[in-house]
């Protein structure tokens, strides 16, 4: 789906990601900018607040932002992706690739919500993701009320009276997004993280250690041991940050 700036009048395009429930075939759609890690989680935690619980079992479409290693029967998923699936208590089984009646519904649900919106808003210039936010909504709202042709009842319905009371309870604290990356370690004992440089103790010098970014934090890791933790800076202007305990005698 298309914006344009105003200020600018530059075109951008927003990515909708789309859910479909099983039974009631309830469908939730919210747009991002990207479907990067953070806005990929982010999607799902409104998509649960949206259910008003969280499903047991979660089959999202075999993409690099969840899966890392796709797979017939046992893909690896994402590291920030599968903490998210942790604390939601929720599995996660992909759809196979090459198995299209893995995620039927859902791609159903994706041509019927795309059909609507369009129709709605044929004349409609959109001028911000929040924007096509609240009109996703009331699409969504439009076809979740209507009746469902072989249901007779509309999603909503079936929905409140069977499928409602299945879902887990949503967590009492959100989910804190957490992204992985990896760096190599330098021989000022510093590794290069979004434009910034924090520090891990010098005897790994060299080696690719990997790095998890929480809202607040950055802890450095190799292998399942966490070498370091600092605080997360945001601004991109390459400071260092240092911990003296993490450098050899001879260079305090």
């Amino acid at each position: 789906i298309e914006w344009i700036e105003r200020r600018t009048g530059e075109i951008h395009e927003a990515v909708v990601f789309v859910s479909c429930l099983g039974y009631s075939q309830l469908i939730f759609a919210y747009a991002s900018e990207n479907m990067k890690s953070r806005a990929f989680l982010q999607a799902h935690r409104k998509m649960f607040e949206f259910y008003g619980g969280v499903t047991k079992v979660t089959v999202p479409d075999c993409t690099k932002t969840a899966v890392s290693k796709c797979h017939l029967y046992d893909p690896d998923l994402n590291p920030g992706y599968s903490e998210f699936g942790k604390f939601h208590q929720t599995a996660i089984v992909p759809a196979r690739p090459y198995r299209p009646k893995d995620k039927a519904l859902v791609e159903g649900a994706v041509k019927l919500l795309m059909r609507y919106f369009r129709w709605l808003y044929r004349c409609h210039t959109f001028t911000s993701i929040a924007e096509i936010n609240v009109a996703l909504l009331q699409t969504i709202d439009r076809i979740n009320n209507k009746a469902h042709t072989r249901f007779k009842v509309s999603r909503l319905q079936r929905f409140e009276k069977y499928e409602k009371q299945a879902l887990k309870p949503l967590p009492s604290t959100p989910f804190e997004s957490i992204e992985w990356k990896e760096a190599i370690l330098h021989p000022d004992c510093t590794l290069l993280v979004e434009d910034n440089y924090y520090s891990a103790p010098h005897i790994h010098r060299g080696k690719a250690l990997r790095v998890r970014l929480s809202e607040h934090t950055v802890e450095i890791f190799l292998d399942n041991e966490r070498l370091a933790t600092h605080v997360r800076f945001r601004g991109k202007d390459g400071r260092r940050f240092r911990d003296p305990e993490h450098y050899p005698e001879n260079a305090k």
